[in-house]
């Protein structure tokens, strides 16, 4: 039997490498993890973009359909010209295209979404698009929680640990071992006179001369930590850069999604008042259309900025390793799509 007393700090250091090691697998799992959620977000709530597109696409073809029945009625009375007429089909065909079209993408969103689900099934999404119109936490607070909190950061801190143990490890080549030794024989038939039963003591192991080239070693361990020295501080600042861009894109969202308010008030007023005046004989169906289609536009705009939102902080979530806290957003949320 051997029992090693002192290895020049070579077993405590494969223990702490080992340690390291264990810490990159937990960092890197959690990054896949982080990674798959924000997928998951932004796949979810672009089909629920997809289908708050289509709900308006829809509606836009009702409107038509009624205008057009309007503009049928309105020619076999004398009161508007075939031109009126015809222009109203063009219009309603235009939205029936759009419509068709909306309806495409959905059912794209929707194979996107049951393929990384792994389901056969159409996913139904519940939860709406949300915006939150009170600002969030200062930018230092998520740079701060970045540092502590992302996982491609901790990975990398991690493969610094274990340079760090590599480098203990090409050191203790070089450190004479100490060890206790102990040798019992069972079977004393064969011994001589002069042969103990048993022995025990203390050895040193010093290695003068081998083929291995210990200076390199270390240098080698030397430049893989400086490696991944220069990799961490460069994470740092992409890190840093990733979550100042989500975060500004989240404020921008947010200041966009409130001034579409406006314009959708603008739309429906705009719609309701041009469809007034075409049943009095004051108004012709292209004005009808314009105002449908504005009010259309302002409002697939302002669905379409609510999901640059959500993705936005789904970004910045990601990248300051608190995904997980998203839901916690949705509750907060003062508008929802």
């Amino acid at each position: 039997m051997t029992w090693p007393l002192y290895t020049g700090g070579k077993i405590d250091a494969v223990q702490k490498l080992r340690e390291a090691e264990l810490t990159g697998a937990r960092a890197e799992l959690a990054q896949t993890g982080e990674r798959l959620d924000f997928q998951l977000v932004a796949r979810y709530f672009g089909l629920r973009l997809a289908n708050v597109v289509e709900g308006l696409r829809q509606s836009q073809l009702e409107q038509a359909d009624r205008q057009l029945a309007r503009s049928r009625r309105f020619e076999t009375m004398g009161q508007v010209s075939a031109v009126e007429r015809l222009s109203a089909q063009v219009s309603r065909d235009e939205s029936a295209r759009d419509l068709v079209k909306a309806r495409r993408e959905r059912e794209s969103a929707e194979a996107a979404l049951a393929r990384m689900l792994r389901e056969a099934g159409v996913p139904r999404p519940t939860s709406p698009l949300f915006v939150l119109t009170s600002p969030i936490e200062p930018l230092a607070v998520w740079l701060s929680e970045a540092e502590v909190r992302n996982p491609t950061l901790a990975l990398i801190k991690s493969k610094g640990q274990a340079a760090d143990q590599g480098i203990a490890v090409a050191k203790s080549d070089r450190l004479p071992q100490v060890f206790a030794f102990g040798q019992y024989n069972l079977i004393t038939t064969h011994l001589t006179p002069i042969e103990p039963n048993w022995i025990a003591g203390i050895g040193v192991n010093l290695k003068l001369f081998g083929r291995e080239d210990h200076a390199a070693t270390i240098g080698a361990a030397q430049a893989r930590k400086a490696q991944v020295d220069a990799l961490e501080a460069e994470a740092v600042n992409a890190i840093r850069g990733s979550v100042e861009t989500a975060w500004l894109r989240v404020g921008q969202a947010r200041e966009q999604f409130q001034l579409f308010d406006s314009a959708v008030e603008l739309g429906r007023e705009n719609l309701r008042l041009r469809e007034r005046a075409f049943e009095e004989g004051q108004s012709v169906t292209l004005d009808v259309n314009e105002a449908r289609n504005s009010l259309t536009r302002a409002e697939t705009g302002r669905a379409q900025v609510a999901y640059e939102f959500v993705v936005a902080l789904g970004a910045l979530l990601e990248a300051s390793g608190q995904i997980g806290r998203f839901p916690e957003f949705m509750k907060r949320a003062e508008v929802r799509l």
